[in-house]
């Protein structure tokens, strides 16, 4: 096909060039550089929250038309005309993906704690929150969120549906290797275990729910509030490496149970940085630390000061496969940590698998 291109190119600058000089026998001028070898497709890696592929987008200024003379050569008239590439993408275990895009992921945490003397007996709870997107225009998706509780403790167990979260996130890129997304979110009070006179299981299921996301990402499970959120992400992508930094402001009113929730109101911070790399165009790596911070003082800060601040880590690996043209799906294993007082004390430890797909 390249030789068949080349052949073509000729025989029309031949062309032009007899026309143009109007002599019938004149000398046939250079061949043009042959056209270079298209690059490699890239993998892309990219996703939307929260986790979808992205491909740059170049603008193109359509000039008049060039005499025959001054057209570029084949090669740089195509290198001119091609999109700058973006770099593979990593999507991070527990912050909002960078780029908006149609994505349905699946995300569970089961964590394991140990409550210390002189209780002295251990518990497990799994969440898993189902979250969807949808891609409406390049630059933004609305997002839906809706999760699920069981907690198991001491031979008895209970579990609750939390609240649902109803918003949309805003992604632009700066250039190829930087990019800035944000989150605008609310909850809606759908969740069950709520009120003034629960059932004890599903209460303390729900209650359990932010321990289990290390008092970082658990607003859609604070059943008798409902949550404001609004956060910012920035990215840089280059060479395989992506470099992620976070952070949100949570204000929680309560709408239900005062009688069991002392506080009517409540401000959280939480901050988040990622670090991932690509081993292969199929596999990377990655690290993550989450800090959470109370700007207001609630009850339980009131009770424990050391429940002001929470501090969490952890690392894992991500799978990257194409399925058809446009379907990805990147898997996610990781292992957590608590760091800080007081969930540290319960020698939390987290296991996450975390099932997006993009479309």
């Amino acid at each position: 096909m390249n030789r068949l291109n080349s052949l073509s190119c000729k025989f029309l600058v031949a062309a032009a060039s007899c026309l143009w000089a109007g002599a019938a026998a004149a000398e046939p001028a250079d061949p043009p550089a042959p056209a270079p070898e298209a690059a490699p497709a890239e993998t892309s890696a990219t996703a939307s929250t929260d986790a979808s592929a992205s491909t740059a987008t170049a603008s193109a200024t359509t000039d008049a038309a060039t005499p025959a003379e001054q057209t570029p050569p084949a090669g740089e008239a195509a290198a001119a005309k091609k999109p700058a590439a973006s770099a593979p993408y990593m999507l991070p275990f527990y912050l909002r993906g960078i780029t908006p895009g149609t994505v349905v992921r699946l995300e569970s945490t089961y964590a394991m704690y140990k409550v210390p003397a002189p209780v002295d007996k251990s518990g497990n709870t799994l969440t898993s929150v189902l979250t969807a997107t949808y891609k409406v225009a390049p630059w933004i998706a609305p997002i839906a969120r809706v999760g699920l509780v069981r907690n198991s403790f001491n031979d008895e167990s209970g579990m609750a549906i939390s609240n649902l979260g109803l918003g949309a996130l805003f992604g632009v890129k700066l250039d190829p290797t930087m990019r800035l997304g944000f989150a605008a979110i609310a909850t809606v009070p759908t969740g069950t275990g709520a009120g003034n006179d629960p059932d004890v299981k599903t209460a303390t299921a729900m209650k359990s729910a932010g321990a289990a996301r290390y008092a970082f990402d658990s607003s859609i499970y604070a059943n008798n509030d409902t949550a404001l959120i609004g956060g910012a992400d920035f990215a840089y992508i280059d060479h395989g490496l992506t470099a992620q930094v976070e952070a949100t402001i949570f204000q929680f009113m309560r709408i239900r149970g005062d009688e069991v929730q002392k506080d009517e109101k409540r401000t959280l911070l939480t901050s988040g940085l990622f670090l991932g790399y690509f081993v292969i165009p199929q596999l990377s790596l990655g690290a993550e630390l989450r800090y959470s911070h109370w700007l207001s003082t609630p009850a339980a800060v009131e009770a424990n000061d050391a429940a002001r601040n929470n501090l969490s880590a952890g690392g894992g690996v991500r799978g990257h496969f194409k399925f058809g043209e446009s379907v990805w799906f990147r898997p996610g294993l990781s292992y957590h940590q608590a760091l800080d007082e007081p969930i540290s004390e319960s020698k939390y430890k987290y296991i996450q698998l975390d099932l997006p797909f993009a479309f």
